[in-house]
C-alpha cells in the first residue's frame, strides 16, 4: 500500500501527473482521475495503480478508435483489427469495442445497410459481390443478408453497364457481349444475369443511335 501525494497538471490541463509516496508513477487523463475520484492522501493499493494503467489505456485506445471512426465507419472486426495493429492489448480492445457498442458509434448491421446502399450509388454491383465484401469486415451471416435483401441483381447490372454500353464504339453484338460481359463479370454478377442484360443494353444502344440517324 502506498498514498497518493500530488496530482499535477499538465500546461492543457487534459492529464494529470499520478506521485505516490513522493515518486511520479502515472501520466494519467484527467476522466481517469475524475473516474476514480483520486486525490492527495488517498490509499493506493498495487492492484489500484494496475486497474489505473489499464483505465488509461483504454482512454487512449478510445481515443485512437474515435479518429479511425472520423475518417470512415468501421465494422466492429476491422476496428478491433486496426487498434490490436496499433499496439494496444486485446482486453482494452474489447473494453472500448464493447464501450462504443453500448453508445451505438459501432453497429455491425447499420454498417452493413450504409455499405451496401454506397455501393449502390456508386458502384452498382451484385449482391454476391457486396456479401463477399461484407463478409470480410467481419459481418455476421444476418448482417450482411440484411444488408442486401433489396438488391436486384438485374437492376443493378443494368445501372452498372448501361453508360459503358452506350459510349460503346463495338459495331457487331459479339464484341459488344464480349465487353459488356467481361464488365459485368467483374462486378460479381453471373450469366443468368449477364446475358439478358447484355442484350437489353444491346437494343437500348441500337434504338439510341438509330434515333440519333434519324435526326441527322
Amino acid at each position: 500500500m502506498g498514498f497518493i501525494t500530488g496530482l499535477e497538471m499538465n500546461k492543457a490541463r487534459n492529464r494529470a501527473r499520478l506521485y505516490i509516496d513522493g515518486c511520479c508513477e502515472l501520466s494519467l487523463p484527467v476522466e481517469v482521475v475524475f473516474d476514480h475520484k483520486l486525490k492527495t492522501g488517498m490509499e493506493i493499493s498495487q492492484a489500484q495503480i494496475e486497474f489505473l494503467k489499464e483505465d488509461e489505456e483504454v482512454y487512449r485506445c478510445k481515443q485512437s478508435a474515435y479518429r479511425l471512426l472520423a475518417f470512415r465507419a468501421r465494422s466492429e472486426y476491422e476496428l478491433s483489427e486496426r487498434l490490436a495493429r496499433k499496439g494496444f492489448g486485446c482486453k482494452a480492445v474489447e473494453k472500448t469495442i464493447k464501450q462504443l457498442k453500448n453508445s451505438g458509434l459501432i453497429n455491425d448491421a447499420e454498417f452493413g445497410r450504409q455499405w451496401a446502399e454506397s455501393r449502390l450509388s456508386f458502384k452498382p454491383q451484385s449482391a454476391f459481390l457486396t456479401r463477399r465484401e461484407l463478409k470480410e469486415k467481419g459481418l455476421s451471416e444476418e448482417a450482411v443478408e440484411e444488408a442486401v435483401k433489396n438488391y436486384d441483381d438485374y437492376q443493378n447490372a443494368i445501372m452498372a453497364a448501361r453508360s459503358r454500353a452506350m459510349r460503346s464504339n463495338d459495331a457487331d453484338y459479339s464484341s459488344f457481349k464480349r465487353r459488356i460481359g467481361s464488365f459485368l463479370q467483374r462486378r460479381g454478377f453471373g450469366y443468368g444475369v449477364i446475358k439478358p442484360v447484355t442484350e437489353e443494353l444491346w437494343k437500348e444502344k441500337t434504338k439510341y443511335q438509330e434515333g440519333r440517324e434519324n435526326l441527322q
